[in-house]
């Protein structure tokens, strides 16, 4: 099993049983009220990028003084679960690695680390799996990128976009859409 196929699983079992967040139904999907990114697809997508590295060639590239992080926490990014990169780039190679926050506290709780190779950071950040789209309703689709923090709605009726919206549920993205109209 790969360290993506492991922090997979582990992101799996944290939606399920009794303490899952709020977020979840009870399958552990994301609930139909809910509004953001799945994790999941973006990590299934990381999985041929995954480079084989020992546990200390991880623990030495995190800490390396050559290395810039963040975690997507600390920008609000409207993602399932929230993780944390560090990577490190020249003229022929990004390395990075991630780690996927799994419950509770944002300051701890996370995944073991797994490491991607890319032509270049932008690569990571233009996976297909990074901006998805979700269904509001019949009018209405949100587009999401797990990266930002708002995401914009899209008018069938109208053709049209009709802003950038921050609401984590849909019944309050619907209230303020209907402020708008």
């Amino acid at each position: 099993m790969s360290r993506i196929d492991g922090v997979i699983e582990l992101v799996k079992e944290a939606r399920t049983g009794k303490n899952k967040p709020w977020i979840y139904d009870a399958n552990g999907n994301i609930a139909n009220g809910v509004i953001c990114g799945d994790i999941i697809p973006f990590l299934e997508e990381l999985k041929d990028y995954e480079i084989n590295v020992s546990d200390g060639w991880i623990t030495h590239f995190v800490q390396g003084v050559s290395t810039t992080g963040f975690n997507t926490y600390n920008f609000n990014a409207c993602v399932s679960n929230d993780f944390v990169v560090w990577h490190y780039e020249n003229d022929d190679v990004c390395i990075v690695a991630m780690a996927v926050h799994l419950f509770g506290d944002a300051r701890c709780n996370y995944s073991d680390y797994f490491a991607c190779r890319f032509d270049s950071f932008e690569e990571f950040f233009e996976l297909e799996s990074a901006s998805q789209s979700i269904e509001i309703n019949d009018r209405f689709v949100a587009d999401v990128s797990i990266f930002d923090e708002c995401y914009s709605v899209y008018d069938y009726v109208n053709g049209g976009e009709v802003g950038e919206f921050y609401e984590t549920e849909k019944c309050d993205l619907m209230e303020e859409l209907m402020k708008r109209a």
